[in-house]
């Protein structure tokens, strides 16, 4: 009897450690594979110490590409390129699992009445949320053993030389961006009224710790704000690159932090209840419900905005790389080649840039079916004046490859197809 009450006791920890788990087995597994994918990819591309001095030389010292992807250290070894090319994709998306992870299994449930159930049974709500939290601790355990498991036994190759300890540490910094951002989760969805307001703001701490971090290593004198980001501790770790354990002291505190809190809310506030957006009743809004212009602008407003918000920012990053990534381009020979072969004459980032723009006539041509139907009729009178001269050469131009045929006859074959 006594052991069926514990297994009772434990059914919110059991069950989100399962659900958890899925997603922690999940991310565990691509990380790992990530880390030994640019391992062994180092390996083929620059066997030779030559290679690696030259893209070391191309990538140490970009500012735009450390605001970006970190400070870059070593990359003319396999542990630093590995680090380079890993850290921060395995950053954000642990990140963004923890967070959605976290608000789903506890804000999500009580949204969609199933915590009520949870409550019914021999636990308190402060007792509930910290089970929630252990068993969510579980998928963060999943992804640390899996990553560091898989990085390190790519790095048992010789020629790729990663120790054991490096690759758990390297998995470790992944996992603790998983771990915060889970605290997060859990103390957001205690405060906001359901799970979507506990995304929105659990996303905006992730753009602001992001931002932060970009700003510190754009240049040296901004690089204390790295100690003002959860994204600037997991950097300062420093995986394969001489680690500094010392920034696991505000990481550790972080998550315990933001998982006491949540706990102590969850204990204290009633279900259903919120901090941040808890009207049950929102006012009227009538701005734009005159006509059926004014609802498509409404409708489509959270979406317009997303896109300009998203071009801004792609912006943002353009500007910050184009000069690092124009010098990259130019110092390397294949680039340029590659360009030469599409026909380009200009200098490497010239021609990139140039043909990165030839996709704006067809999107721009699609938009305006007028404009369209102006020019079919243009093209139509010239045929027209020209039709009576005879036939015309059709080829690439130069006259190798060229045919004689009828201007009417190709332009019926063409307007056919």
């Amino acid at each position: 009897m006594h052991r069926d009450e514990r297994r009772l006791a434990r059914t919110v920890f059991v069950t989100t450690a399962k659900r958890a788990a899925r997603g922690g087995v999940l991310w565990g597994v691509i990380f790992g594979a990530l880390i030994a994918s640019s391992a062994t990819t180092y390996v083929s591309a620059f066997p030779d110490a030559a290679s690696r001095t030259a893209v070391a030389a191309t990538l140490e010292g970009n500012r735009g590409f450390e605001a970006l992807f970190g400070i870059i250290r070593g990359v003319d070894t396999v542990a630093g390129y590995t680090a380079y090319k890993t850290l921060y994709s395995m950053i954000v998306l642990g990140a963004i699992w923890g967070l959605l992870t976290s608000t789903r299994l506890l804000r999500g449930e009580e949204d969609a009445g199933r915590w009520e159930l949870y409550l019914a049974g021999r636990t308190t709500r402060g007792g509930a949320a910290g089970q929630a939290a252990a068993g969510l601790g579980v998928g963060v355990l999943l992804i640390w053993v899996l990553a560091g498991s898989i990085a390190a036994a790519a790095g048992a190759d010789a020629k790729v030389g990663i120790g054991v300890s490096a690759a758990f540490y390297l998995a470790g910094a992944a996992a603790a961006s998983a771990a915060m951002f889970v605290g997060i989760g859990l103390l957001v969805g205690q405060l906001a009224a359901n799970r979507h307001t506990a995304n929105v703001i659990g996303a905006a701490v992730i753009a602001g710790s992001y931002l932060v971090r970009m700003v510190a290593d754009s240049a040296p004198e901004f690089g204390w704000l790295r100690w003002a980001s959860p994204f600037g501790w997991i950097e300062e770790l420093r995986p394969l690159t001489g680690s500094d354990p010392v920034a696991w002291i505000p990481i550790a505190l972080f998550v315990v932090l933001c998982s006491s809190a949540a706990v102590m809310l969850a204990a204290r506030r009633d279900l259903g209840a919120a901090a941040i957006g808890g009207r049950d009743a929102q006012p009227a809004r009538t701005l734009l419900l005159g006509g059926e212009a004014g609802l498509t602008i409404r409708l489509t407003r959270p979406a317009t905005i997303a896109w300009l918000g998203a071009m801004a920012v792609t912006g943002l990053v353009f500007g910050l790389v184009a000069e690092a990534a124009g010098s990259a381009m130019q110092a390397t020979g294949g680039f340029e080649q590659a360009i030469q072969r599409l026909g380009g004459t200009a200098p490497a980032v010239v021609s990139y840039l140039g043909s990165s723009s030839c996709s704006r006539p067809a999107w721009w041509r699609s938009r305006s079916p007028a404009r369209s139907r102006r020019r079919g009729a243009r093209r139509r009178r010239a045929i027209s004046r020209t039709s009576s001269s005879g036939p015309s050469r059709v080829g690439d131009g130069s006259g190798s490859g060229s045919r004689s045929v009828p201007r009417s006859w190709w332009w019926q074959a063409r307007s056919s197809a």
